[in-house]
């Protein structure tokens, strides 16, 4: 044996070395390339299920949201509707005390109070997770402001006061009224504390904001973390109010003009010691509502008074409120205001032509009376001032053109004139595009076809050599 062939095993075990530890390295890294996938694939599937379950949590505390408003809200109304019947039977027999049945009634009053205050713990306390899982809080107490504390105070104190069941009086008879003269001062604290019940009206409020369809829609919530506008009830109430402004005012006019007639029905009383009657307190609410005030019928208490001055105030708001729907009623919409922008040009067109016709006809005449040496007569001098004033007409028809123009060119036409040039610009840019990406290829072909032409060329060329 040589020694080139000794060598030779010892060469290959050496590569044969080589390649496995490159093998090696090689699967080395592969499978640290796979465990980062690996991990990098199980962080997002952690990431997407901590998502859904924020996102399932937060619809479960919205739901339960809904159902709690929805019962608070009937707690609320039907505790301002036992209110109105407690106190009317009172007013009926002519005397504040309560019989049984009002005492009855005031007994489940205070019931469905103290249960509205327990859903009004449990409602903000559901209020404030989903806060918390809104804005990632970890813990309730960073979400407890001072502001919200004061509100749900302020919110447990409205809905806290109502008139209590008092002591009964089971001997007294539907004739026995109150004989006395009463003072202007004088408020029984029965209706003190049965009107101040007319603020948990607010509940419907909130009945609503739960019951809108912005409240509902996932994108317009979506739409609301992105951008700054929260979709709380105060913009409900202005989109239910730019949708259906008249019904809106119908119904608020409504509900005001019950609850301050009835405020007056309470708090005023008849030198007899009766309550005023229903109808009287309509007629003075209304006449105080609409601020016209005739005088006829005054309010005899200060606290009807002060539900007199109250009402003045909401019916100035509510005056502003009809001016505004009545205007917004009449206004022209877009396509009016077309078709009466394109019947004024076409009148003023048709003025224009005409005026433009008696300049020809009257410039003729003058014209002619001139070559008739009629320049001082009657004629030449009515011709030439009926043809300034034409002439004129037309300055002023052109000057009226003009303003219809700009009158009826308002901003959102701009914006939507420049949306639509801004789209056909995109659609002009894209055909531009696509026409040259076809001109580019039909310069290829030709630029295939000039290499096959001179190929053919050449070919023929070097036949017709061979043939000579």
């Amino acid at each position: 044996m040589t020694c080139n062939d000794k060598s030779r095993p010892s060469l290959e075990l050496t590569t044969i070395d080589i390649i496995s530890s490159s093998l090696r390295k090689i699967s080395s890294v592969t499978s640290s390339h796979h465990q980062i996938n690996h991990n990098r694939n199980s962080i997002k599937n952690r990431a997407m299920v901590y998502i859904n379950c924020r996102i399932e949590n937060r619809k479960n505390l919205h739901n339960r949201l809904c159902i709690v408003s929805n019962v608070m809200c009937f707690l609320g109304v039907l505790g301002i509707v036992l209110m109105i019947i407690s106190n009317e039977i009172n007013f009926a027999i002519g005397n504040d005390e309560d019989i049984f049945v009002s005492w009855l009634i005031k007994l489940v009053i205070s019931m469905s109070t103290i249960i509205l205050l327990g859903l009004i713990f449990y409602y903000h306390q559901l209020d404030l997770k989903l806060y918390c899982i809104t804005n990632l809080f970890e813990h309730w107490c960073i979400g407890l402001t001072g502001t919200r504390i004061f509100f749900i105070t302020i919110e447990l104190l409205v809905c806290a006061i109502h008139p209590i069941p008092r002591y009964l009086h089971s001997k007294l008879s539907l004739n026995s009224t109150i004989t006395h003269s009463l003072s202007i001062s004088y408020t029984s604290i029965n209706v003190a504390l049965s009107l101040t019940m007319f603020l948990r009206l607010y509940l419907v409020c909130r009945f609503m904001k739960f019951h809108s369809y912005l409240a509902h829609n996932a994108s317009s919530q979506s739409l609301s973390y992105l951008s700054q506008v929260s979709i709380d009830l105060f913009f409900i109430i202005k989109t239910y109010v730019e949708q259906w402004p008249a019904r809106c005012l119908i119904i608020f006019c409504t509900i005001v003009v019950f609850v301050g007639s009835w405020s007056l029905r309470a708090c005023d009383y008849l030198p007899t010691g009766e309550h005023a009657s229903m109808l009287d307190s309509i007629w003075l609410f209304m006449a105080t509502f609409t601020t016209v005030g005739y005088g006829d019928v005054t309010p005899t208490s200060y606290c009807g008074r002060s539900v007199t001055v109250i009402g003045a105030l909401v019916g100035t708001f509510a005056t502003a409120l009809l001016i505004s729907v009545l205007a917004q009623t009449f206004v022209l919409t877009r396509w009016e205001k077309y078709v009466y922008s394109f019947v004024l040009n076409t009148e003023v067109a048709k003025k224009r032509k005409i005026q433009a016709a008696n300049v020809i006809k009257f410039a003729v005449k003058v014209w002619y009376l001139r070559r008739k040496n009629k320049a001082q007569s009657f004629r030449f001098i009515k011709a030439q001032w009926v043809l300034f004033q034409s002439i004129h007409a037309i300055q002023k028809l052109k000057r009226e053109q003009r303003n219809l123009t700009d009158s009826f060119c308002t901003l959102p036409d701009l914006l939507i004139l420049q949306r639509d040039s801004n789209r056909t610009t995109e659609k002009l840019v894209q055909h531009t595009n696509k026409m040259k990406i076809i001109m580019d290829k039909i310069d290829e072909k030709f630029t295939s076809m000039d290499q096959t032409m001179n190929n053919i060329q050449s070919t023929i060329n070097s036949l017709l050599d061979r043939v000579h």
